[in-house]
């Protein structure tokens, strides 16, 4: 059996290692180090287009920033994207990317996001965190001694002098060699963009490797264990990169009775959630500046020493990939200030993005209830030109979700009568949420 690290590192030194960083990230400043990423960030891009429209030079403050720099969205900083995918240099950050990642974006068109020398060591070093805090929850590191299943990656594909990558694949598989070389599959046994992952070359490669730990999308690896029964005792911790962990507890319990999981919050512009415990993070301030927009109808923009306790807000970011006070698109509830934890809250209750309108989770509700579907758990997710609907509980007609979707939305009904939309596919799981008793959850899976 292979897969054994190459690098021993003893345990207890890397136990002591993850309770020193946490020590760290719990008991420093997170105020002061805010302004001094912020600043960092302003004096490298002073020479920036970006940075020279909106007067980086004369920034000295948080407050300054706010008043050079509004919200963006991806809209707002497309042609400057447009431009670095061109070859300019200089745009949004110093210099050109290392490549491009892509993500299905907020509304419903793909977003390049450019992934430059400085995002991806950042993601990395939040990837050190994640996996050193992962680690002291779940009071061992002996996950590190073998392979990492990672599901959901796929192989790059060319745009022009550029290689783009699916959301996830460049932060692990453009990394130095050590810490690529922990990740099964191998790039090049990887799927091409397009296809899904094979379940029997990944249980192979179970067989053929140690798989101590598990990392992706909860969705995909929910597919990968309902496809194939896979039951790992030996595997430690599962990397959960995406939202909502709990609804899925016990099919990791069941999957893997001594694993761990660990939540991880980011996106192709960063990283911007450490685990603490599921569905609530230690923001990563010491990488991330990090900006708050009220939800409840207030324009204002705030940093994180004056946002309120238990109030919901539209989470923003700056980072080294030139997204300057970019809106995620994420709602958080700030649980504490010192240090900075969040609750993460959902994506503005809009689930599915149709011509730039939403269907919100109000309306994917109503057209299952009206199905006659008991089910209590929903995740809709693209599917090739459409979507698919997974629930648990008893089976539904797919057709009849998908008229009261087409009654209810006149933008989704308009899509599908002219068959842009392909109709919608139900997939039933056995995700059974009577055993956890979480409250109905829907996410939108990328």
């Amino acid at each position: 059996m292979s897969g054994n690290s190459a690098c021993p590192i003893d345990d207890r030194l890397l136990l002591k290692l993850a309770s020193f960083r946490k020590r760290k990230l719990f008991t420093s400043n997170p105020f002061v180090y805010q302004e001094k990423v912020l600043l960092n960030l302003i004096k490298k891009s002073e020479h920036t287009l970006f940075g020279k429209t909106h007067d980086f030079i004369s920034i000295r403050s948080s407050r300054d920033f706010f008043q050079h720099v509004a919200m963006n969205t991806y809209d707002d900083l497309n042609v400057g994207i447009d431009a670095i995918i061109n070859g300019k240099r200089d745009i949004l950050f110093p210099g050109k990317p290392v490549c491009f990642g892509i993500t299905s974006g907020t509304y419903g068109r793909k977003k390049h996001i450019p992934l430059n020398r400085l995002l991806l060591r950042a993601s990395r070093n939040a990837a050190m965190d994640a996996a050193l805090l992962g680690g002291l929850r779940h009071g061992s590191m002996k996950w590190h001694r073998g392979k990492t299943l990672y599901i959901g990656p796929r192989k790059g594909r060319p745009m022009g002098k550029w290689t783009i990558y699916p959301e996830g694949t460049a932060f692990s598989y453009r990394q130095i060699k050590p810490l690529r070389a922990r990740f099964v599959p191998e790039y090049r046994c990887l799927p091409e963009p397009d296809d899904t992952p094979d379940v029997l070359f990944l249980q192979r490669l179970i067989k053929r490797h140690r798989i101590t730990a598990i990392a992706g999308n909860p969705v995909e690896i929910v597919d990968f264990l309902l496809s194939s029964g896979t039951v790992l005792p030996s595997v430690q911790i599962v990397f959960n990169c995406g939202y909502w962990a709990a609804d899925h507890l016990h099919i990791y319990r069941t999957a893997f009775p001594n694993a761990g999981i660990v939540d991880v919050y980011g996106s192709n512009e960063g990283t911007w959630g450490l685990p603490v415990s599921l569905g609530e993070f230690l923001l990563n301030y010491q990488r991330v500046f990090f900006s708050f927009k009220p939800i409840d109808g207030e324009n204002e923009i705030t940093d994180l020493r004056l946002a309120d306790l238990y109030r919901k807000y539209e989470l923003c970011v700056t980072a080294d990939g030139g997204f300057w006070n970019y809106s995620t698109g994420d709602v958080v509830c700030i649980l504490s200030l010192k240090p900075p934890l969040v609750r993460l809250c959902g994506r503005k209750r809009q689930i599915l993005s149709l011509a730039g309108e939403m269907l919100t989770e109000d309306e994917v509700i109503f057209a299952v209830r009206n199905s006659r579907i008991k089910s209590l758990k929903y995740y809709l997710v693209p599917d090739t030109k459409g979507y698919m609907l997974h629930l648990d509980g008893e089976a539904a007609e797919a057709d009849t979700v998908d008229r009261n979707l087409c009654k209810i939305n006149p933008t989704y009904g308009r899509l599908r009568a002219k068959g842009i939309l392909h109709p919608l596919v139900i997939h039933q799981t056995t995700i059974d949420s009577t055993k956890h008793g979480k409250p109905l959850r829907i996410t939108k899976g990328d």
